[in-house]
């Protein structure tokens, strides 16, 4: 079953009508015909220079955008709004501050009309995965930020999706808690199975946690490489000590480098001033 693809991607596309303050009407192309399949239980991270449309094309998969071009599939049934089996944790802190963990992990549930007592056993076994245990009746306001990003992972997973579409969801973090949170991450996909398509900025953390690396490219953004990470599994932090995760940081980087100064406006001859 892993080798089965459970996700595709066929020339996704999207184009933004951008209306000046005198009327006129620009066409900006984020998007340009996005092909690509996940196969089940991977974890596939996407990077890019800012502004490429990652987070734009997350939101079509979820459903929660609709894009100019193309079809999403998840197995044989196209995506045209949202989807059950497809949960997304955001970038922003997303948790409800006047909810206890325990009643912020039940809210989809809670959407759903799932009865309080099978809704609590459900998400008490998640808060045990995703190292909760303890907090289920305290507020985000006494929790730390990685806390509070396990709590977002916890409710994505309590309606148990088959893809969990993450954008930059430990980007407010400091380095060494991203680190850490990444391994736990790690830990709690081996445990649940599930398929991750990740949104990052940091080179680092997309070797570190993926099977494979997309690439995409200054706007109008399509895959410009693929790179498949092939570090063993299990990893732990150790891993970015090995000389093949510097190999592949470095391959990514110079990638990503040339789409980044793009980005940028910057030229060769500045580069090298």
């Amino acid at each position: 079953m892993k080798d089965k693809t459970c996700l595709s991607l066929w020339q996704v596309a999207m184009t933004y009508n951008l209306r000046a303050p005198d009327g006129t009407v620009t066409d900006l192309e984020a998007i340009r015909e996005v092909t690509h399949e996940l196969r089940m239980g991977e974890f596939v991270t996407i990077i890019g220079p800012s502004g490429c449309g990652k987070s734009t094309l997350l939101e079509v998969i979820a459903g929660l955008r609709k894009a100019s071009g193309g079809e999403v599939y998840i197995w044989d049934q196209r995506i045209t709004g949202p989807h059950p089996s497809i949960g997304m944790v955001f970038q922003e802190e997303s948790t409800f501050p006047w909810r206890t963990v325990m009643e912020n992990v039940e809210f989809g549930l809670e959407v759903r009309g799932v009865p309080k007592k099978e809704r609590q056993k459900t998400c008490q076994r998640i808060i045990e995965i995703v190292g909760l245990h303890g907090f289920e009746n305290s507020h985000p306001n006494a929790l730390s930020g990685g806390m509070k990003q396990r709590v977002a992972i916890a409710r994505a997973l309590a309606t148990d999706p088959e893809i969990m579409l993450m954008d930059e969801p430990f980007g407010a973090l400091d380095q060494q808690t991203r680190l850490f949170i990444g391994q736990e991450l790690l830990r709690i996909w081996e445990e649940t199975g599930k398929t991750i398509l990740f949104v990052t900025h940091d080179i680092n953390e997309a070797v570190y946690l993926s099977d494979r690396v997309l690439v995409m490219s200054h706007r109008p953004s399509v895959v410009k490489a693929v790179v498949e990470v092939d570090i063993p599994r299990p990893r732990d932090t150790s891993t970015i000590t090995l000389e093949r995760f510097h190999e592949l940081t470095s391959a990514l980087w110079e990638t990503l480098r040339v789409e980044s100064e793009k980005a940028l406006g910057i030229t060769k001859t500045e580069v090298h001033i």
